[in-house]
C-alpha cells in the first residue's frame, strides 16, 4: 500500500519521503530501559515525543507507526547510483 501511495505522489510530480528515525528513537527510550544513551538524553526524547503527540493529537495509548512527508518537487537531473544486488547481499552458510 505504500509502495503504490509513493508511486501515485511520485507520478504527479511529488516527492514522497518516509521519516520513521523519531518514531524508532521514540519507541526504543519507550521499551528498552537498557539504552545505551545518557538520561538527559532520554529526558530529552520523552519531551519530543510528548510534543510529537500534542501536534498530533494522539490519545494516550496510540501510537504513530509510519510518517512521511510530500511535497512539490522538479525531478532529480540524475539518477541514484545503485550497486549490484550481488555488491549488496552475502549468503553464509549455515
Amino acid at each position: 500500500s505504500i509502495e503504490n501511495l509513493w508511486l501515485k505522489f511520485t507520478g504527479m510530480n511529488y516527492q514522497f519521503h518516509p521519516l520513521n528515525v523519531p518514531l524508532i528513537f521514540f519507541y526504543k527510550n519507550n521499551m528498552d530501559k537498557g539504552l545505551a544513551i545518557p538520561e538527559e538524553n532520554k529526558a530529552i526524547l520523552s519531551h519530543l515525543e510528548s510534543t510529537f503527540k500534542n501536534i498530533f493529537k494522539l490519545d494516550e495509548g496510540e501510537k504513530a507507526l509510519f510518517m512521511f512527508r510530500v511535497f512539490e518537487a522538479s525531478p532529480s537531473q540524475e539518477r541514484t547510483i545503485r550497486k549490484e544486488q550481488t555488491k549488496i547481499f552475502s549468503r553464509g552458510r549455515a
